[in-house]
């Protein structure tokens, strides 16, 4: 085999790892933001967890309330109910995802306990 075929060989190698690389640290980094929420809003972090959302993001609580943006959604987790969750000693746990990436659009489902 010549130099120049190992090479591409080689070649072709490390941008096969370097794509599956990308997807796990994807993976990782998505699960990290979903497991991030339950810590922040039992410790009352409501400015953290808000941040969890895009800047336009909405919190639906039940179809009772719906929060819009990032200061809607940390006041949200500020009230009085909420507080009082926590003070109870509420958990929130996130069970682990289903990820799914293409490219550079990923979907994430997974159950949320309280």
């Amino acid at each position: 085999m010549s130099i120049e075929t190992r090479l591409a060989d080689l070649e072709a190698r490390l941008s096969a790892t370097e794509a599956r690389l990308r997807v796990a640290e994807d993976h990782l980094e998505i699960t990290r933001l979903l497991t991030s929420y339950g810590p922040a809003v039992d410790s009352c972090a409501s400015h953290e967890a808000a941040r969890l959302w895009a800047s336009e993001g909405a919190y639906d609580v039940g179809g009772i309330h719906r929060a819009m943006g990032r200061k809607a959604i940390a006041k949200l987790y500020q009230a009085p109910h909420h507080v009082g969750l926590t003070q109870q000693g509420s958990s929130h746990l996130t069970a682990t995802p289903r990820i799914t990436v293409d490219g550079d659009r990923a979907e994430a489902v997974a159950y949320s306990f309280v």
